[in-house]
């Protein structure tokens, strides 16, 4: 014969009439080699101060009988409302005939507690097994059955809930002792763990509002046309939506474009058909500026892992308070172009880069020019510098097969196409256009079994 036992009479209903065990007693259910039995919450509890010293902490608080401190151990007492509930679990705990004990109490540290103190008191002796499941369909009662835990596994989670009973109490007992009775002027001052820090929430808030002066603002709007509709825009400072996720920016970084997330989904798009069944990809963004296409495509693709790279201290900071922001695993890296990934003998199966390729002497907005890192916009004469100089190195730092992606200019069709001849000759590449019709991505499928590198 097997004991559950539950937190809930409810979810001990649940669990008998599942397993079969349709005979219903006072306080349990049997049937089919179980017993189904159950606790109201917290069947146990710690001594109050006049259960320790009724003489000295009965009546009147006095200053001096604080802080209390148990100077043994502390003590434990059955709720006097629940003794009866408590008396049939332990019966049941002490029967000859149960072979071992399954704690179906809720899965976390509260659930945990219950049980522990229950068996502490009852003075279990018989083997105990956790049942872990978070829903109790059937579903999840047979795989929790079939998947049970030693108790000991479940040690750390019930000393987190012991220690925070005791903590809580030592806390509750003393602070609002003292506190009422220095500041209390009659009332009582409750003082808890959640009670005080959620009171002086509540405090500050009240006090903004109080305090609050109304100060004129403004908001730039403006009216755009696409061949999709129109719509209204509003220029929201230090944030940029990137993929659905919003980006902070300053003058450090290139404000992502929404051409760059079409270069996203393209990556993600072929990660399937190009890499099979591996079950982990090296990825590597060179270049990240922000961190919008490292910070995406990690979390977008959880297969990937990683790695980032700038030269720019101040874009890194960017970058990686974006991936702490938006909770990516990611990478950092300082240095120019692929040299912290060479320093660190790394070999990636995907090479991402969104390099500066707008040439020197174009024209470019006003607005632009001025207001983001010209590190991050200019490519040399005619704005392929930075992709040769990525083409020319980058063999040592990805895998026999490796995909690369890179956004380019609209109108750099032919000088790319010159270029990637040259340094990847005979392997197969695509420019696609963006949603616009215009050239705007470089990918390159490269197999060194198959291909000569020259």
């Amino acid at each position: 014969m097997k004991l559950i036992l539950a937190e809930k009479p409810s979810v001990a209903k649940t669990i008998a009439s599942f397993l079969g065990a349709k005979t219903r007693h006072d306080g349990y259910f049997e049937g089919n080699g179980y017993i189904v039995t159950y606790a109201v919450g917290h069947l146990v509890g710690l001594y109050d101060m006049k259960d320790y010293d009724k003489d000295k902490y009965s009546g009147s608080w006095k200053l001096s009988n604080f802080p209390f401190i148990p100077q043994d151990k502390f003590k434990f007492k059955v709720d006097s409302s629940k003794k009866k509930q408590f008396d049939i679990v332990k019966k049941l705990l002490h029967r000859d005939d149960i072979e071992y004990v399954i704690n179906a109490t809720d899965n976390d540290r509260e659930g945990e507690l219950i049980s522990f103190l229950i068996f502490l008191l009852a003075k279990n002796k018989k083997p105990v097994k956790r049942i872990l499941v978070n829903e109790w369909t059937p579903e999840d009662i047979t795989r929790g059955i079939n998947n049970l835990k030693d108790d000991i596994d479940m040690r750390n989670l019930q000393a987190a809930g012991y220690t925070r009973l005791i903590t809580d109490w030592l806390i509750g007992i003393n602070f609002t002792s003292v506190a009422t009775l220095k500041y209390g002027n009659g009332k009582l001052l409750n003082i808890g763990r959640v009670i005080l820090p959620t009171v002086k929430l509540v405090y500050d808030r009240d006090m903004e509002i109080l305090n609050f002066v109304p100060k004129t603002y403004y908001e730039i709007e403006g009216n755009f046309k696409s061949k999709n509709g129109e719509y209204k825009g509003k220029y929201i400072k230090g944030k940029e939506t990137f993929f659905s996720r919003d980006f902070t920016v300053n003058e450090n970084v290139l404000i992502p474009r929404y051409e760059t997330e079409e270069l996203v989904e393209n990556i993600l798009y072929r990660i399937d058909d190009y890499f099979g069944d591996y079950e982990r990809i090296q990825l590597c963004d060179v270049g990240t500026g922000s961190g919008a296409i490292a910070i995406s495509l990690a979390l977008e693709e959880e297969k990937l892992n990683v790695v980032a790279t700038d030269i720019s201290h101040e874009a890194l900071e960017v970058a990686k308070l974006n991936a702490q922001q938006l909770g990516a695993s990611v990478k950092f890296y300082q240095g120019d172009m692929l040299q912290p990934l060479i320093d660190n003998d790394m070999k990636f199966d995907i090479f991402v880069s969104n390099p500066p390729y707008i040439p020197n002497e174009q024209d470019i907005e006003n607005v632009v020019k001025d207001n983001e890192p010209h590190i991050a916009l200019f490519g040399g004469n005619d704005g392929l510098y930075f992709y040769r100089k990525i083409f020319a190195s980058v063999k040592d730092v990805i895998q026999e097969k490796a995909l690369l992606a890179f956004e380019m200019g609209f109108d750099q069709r032919a000088l790319m196409e010159q270029a990637v001849e040259y340094y990847f000759p005979h392997t197969p590449y695509e420019i696609i256009k963006d949603i616009n019709g215009k050239d705007r991505m470089l990918f390159i499928y490269y197999h060194l079994k198959d291909k000569l590198w020259y």
